[in-house]
């Protein structure tokens, strides 16, 4: 659990910055609660944020979760 809230903290940085990838990353983490609390919303926030900065391969399984 400790190295999850350290990864979600890295991602969490680098997602600040508009890296697009840490942003997925960071929403997955928010999704599966993992390093953070449980929160579709900010998951959902952070999907959209990374959606925006970059096209995310369309195979990548998390975006699924938009759709439902």
């Amino acid at each position: 659990a400790a190295d999850e809230t350290e990864a979600a903290n890295h991602y969490a940085a680098a997602a600040r910055r508009g890296y697009a990838r840490a942003q997925n990353n960071l929403a997955v983490c928010y999704a599966d609660g993992r390093g953070r609390a449980p929160d579709s919303r900010l998951a959902v926030q952070w999907w959209k944020t990374a959606a925006a900065s970059v096209s995310i391969p369309k195979h990548d399984d998390r975006c699924l979760v938009l759709r439902r």
